[in-house]
């Protein structure tokens, strides 16, 4: 479906060299199936033949050639579409496998190298998959973690005193009205922070797990709390908004995030869903419908003063994509639950507290403040 011949293109010297079948299904395998799933309806749709356009590999031969679906299980060869047999070693659920068609009827190539997967379907399009091309493992002691609380997560929710969608109504939460009637007061604590934004840390330079959706210097955190551990530092250089965050029951982190013109932040998972998010808008660029989050398969924008809550296990992604920055303050707090959910809910989180995942964080936080006052 990728390439309709499984063929690489040598991005140094252009040499075109035919990729074996093991090598090609390692290539599926290391993608995010679900964002490439969405790529490829998108590009499918959007990508005309240009005039005159070439194919980068010569047409290949019907036994060299794998479609992933293929319901007539009949052995094919037109200029357009190939289709033959699925290989055993493919599972027919592969959700790369929903489309027979190939939007490759312009230029199109493979170019590998050891941080890069591009896959470009036109001269004009090009899709960059670095980090689905070498996606980063758990830790075992992680992997484990994350497997338990999955199957908790399916108990708990039975006992949830709120809806369960990708929103939930911001009116459900009394501490929702503290937050927005207090905003300009953080709104001024946040602008002083933003004066030296070289000592703010990226997100993923404090929690490592999160250089999965991130890598580079443009999604930053300024914490105040990680799972219900202060940030004394950050918290003295912002008192009112320390004292405001610390009175909302079941608060469990709270910083400031900062998103950078042009961020796209791909779609993950939040951890557990004991906990519910929420985003107070300080700092929202123009237009506003430009920037925006997705959650499920809802979408919201951001207003200045105003709170959006989700539960953010559910699959989600937010794009910048205006020329200024975009800062909330960002909450996880207790999901709402009836007896028993609530008691065994809190005894997760306080195990959680003490993970791999979270003490990690808070090492990376302290040794962070550490070099600041080191360059001072």
């Amino acid at each position: 479906q990728l390439a309709a011949a499984r063929a690489f293109r040598s991005p140094t010297t252009g040499r075109l060299t035919p990729l074996s079948r093991a090598s090609f299904h390692r290539i599926l395998s290391a993608l995010d199936a679900d964002a490439l799933d969405a790529t490829i309806r998108r590009f499918t749709a959007a990508c005309q033949p240009a005039s005159g356009a070439r194919r980068l590999t010569p047409e290949p031969q019907a036994e060299d050639c794998l479609s992933l679906k293929n319901p007539s299980n009949r052995r094919q060869r037109t200029p357009h579409t190939i289709h033959k047999t699925r290989p055993r070693s493919i599972r027919p659920a592969h959700p790369v496998a929903r489309h027979d068609k190939l939007a490759a009827t312009g230029d199109f190539k493979f170019a590998l190298d050891p941080k890069y997967l591009t896959l470009a379907l036109t001269p004009n399009i090009q899709i960059s998959l670095s980090m689905a091309a070498k996606k980063k493992k758990h830790r075992p002691s992680v992997a484990l973690g994350l497997w338990i609380i999955k199957r908790l997560e399916q108990f708990l929710i039975r006992y949830s005193l709120v809806g369960d969608t990708p929103f939930l109504p911001p009116s459900a939460f009394p501490w929702v009205d503290v937050l927005e009637s207090n905003w300009q007061v953080m709104r001024v604590e946040l602008e002083r922070v933003l004066e030296n934004p070289e000592r703010i840390p990226n997100f993923q330079d404090i929690s490592r797990d999160q250089a999965n959706i991130t890598r580079d210097d443009k999604w930053k955190s300024y914490f105040l709390y990680g799972y219900g551990y202060k940030m004394a530092g950050n918290c003295d250089a912002c008192p009112e908004s320390t004292r405001i965050i610390e009175s909302i029951p079941g608060m469990y982190t709270a910083f400031f995030s900062v998103l950078a013109p042009g961020k796209h932040i791909p779609r993950h998972r939040g951890p557990y869903r004991g906990l519910l998010r929420c985003h107070l808008a300080l700092i929202v660029p123009e237009p506003k419908q430009d920037c925006w989050i997705e959650v499920g398969d809802e979408t919201s924008t951001w207003e200045e003063g105003r709170c959006i809550v989700f539960d953010d296990t559910y699959k989600h992604r937010v794009e910048n994509n205006t020329s200024g920055r975009r800062v909330v303050l960002f909450l996880d707090v207790l999901r709402p639950l009836r007896f028993p959910g609530s008691l065994v809910n809190r005894a997760v989180l306080w195990l959680i507290r003490l993970s791999p995942f979270i003490q990690d964080a808070r090492r990376n936080q302290v040794a962070w403040e550490k070099r600041l006052g080191t360059d001072n």
